[in-house]
């Protein structure tokens, strides 16, 4: 592997880290789910 291949992957790395950890920020909220008159969710 190249040294470009290797920093190419150490950034993408980083960018899924910091990508799952806002997303976990998301998951743990409390939340509650609504639906329309005709029981198809919100959007």
């Amino acid at each position: 592997m190249t040294m470009i291949d290797q920093t190419l992957l150490d950034s993408i790395e980083a960018i899924a880290r910091e990508a799952g950890e806002a997303i976990m920020t998301v998951y743990a909220r409390e939340f509650s789910v609504e639906e329309k008159e005709d029981k198809s969710p919100l959007t």
